[in-house]
């Protein structure tokens, strides 16, 4: 700014010039404080040719000044500031990332940590699984409905629960407690999607039963066309009887042929 007020006063006393260039370079550059202004502008606006062209065309040598401080400074110089910003905010922003990871591991410990403890403390017997007396008589209790209800589980039925936690078997291990309660955390519209897709896969599971029971019917039933009657009567109302007395045990469905 300094160097273009300095060079171009010669330039406003010039009379050889037409009077509008000249009201151009005194408003521009004819004081120090225009002079800076002008630059500041021609750094920050990025309309720099409208603050070089009249200076450029009165005198070319002024290009290579204007050639070497745009390319220099304005592109190169704000360029490296710019990444170096960018690379300090990408750091920051990494930094933060791996703080929530961090955070968020912090807490699912701790979860997992209160979880233990409860199953420590339903567990009268100490045998270290829970049968479904001990864990519906704690859990009918409105304090640890309240604490689990704060801990992002409401449970409803225990009895639905505990099926569902202990696989059918009638008793729960604090493994299976712990990953049963973390998969099912949510509201009560999450808890029922696990309960359908528990059912679902259930349901899955007694249709392939169904299926090759099917085919072993239908494999009896060809047989008893053939000179073999006796044997595969036999064995189509022993297999029948068997697999209507494993689904009435199980409370899933009855079958009678």
């Amino acid at each position: 700014a300094l160097y273009l007020c300095i060079s171009l006063s010669p330039a406003i006393a010039d009379e050889s010039l037409d009077l509008e260039t000249r009201t151009w370079i005194f408003n521009m550059y004819g004081t120090t404080a225009r002079s800076f202004s002008s630059v500041f502008e021609l750094t920050f606006s990025g309309g720099w040719p409208q603050y070089t062209r009249t200076v450029v065309d009165m005198e070319p040598a002024y290009f290579l000044f204007f050639g070497v401080y745009i390319i220099f400074v304005v592109f190169a110089m704000f360029r490296i500031i710019t990444a170096v910003f960018l690379k300090e905010t990408l750091v920051i922003a990494s930094r933060d990332v791996e703080l929530a990871v961090e955070e968020k591991i912090k807490k699912d410990r701790a979860y997992v940590d209160k979880l233990k403890s409860f199953f420590t403390a339903f567990d009268a017997s100490e045998d270290g699984v829970l049968s479904e007396w001990e864990f519906r008589a704690v859990i009918e209790e409105d304090k640890v409905r309240a604490v689990l209800s704060l801990m992002g589980v409401d449970i409803r039925e225990s009895r639905e629960w505990f099926e569902e936690l202990s696989g059918g078997c009638g008793y729960m291990t604090c493994d299976q407690f712990v990953q049963g309660i973390s998969r099912m955390k949510g509201d009560a519209r999450s808890q029922d999607v696990w309960f359908l897709r528990k059912s679902t896969d259930k349901m899955m599971q007694d249709m392939v039963e169904v299926q090759a029971s099917c085919a072993e019917v239908k494999q009896a039933l060809v047989g008893l066309r053939g000179p073999h009657l006796p044997t595969a009567a036999q064995a189509l109302a022993g297999r029948t009887g068997a697999f209507t007395a494993e689904h009435a045990q199980g409370g899933e469905m009855k079958v009678a042929i």
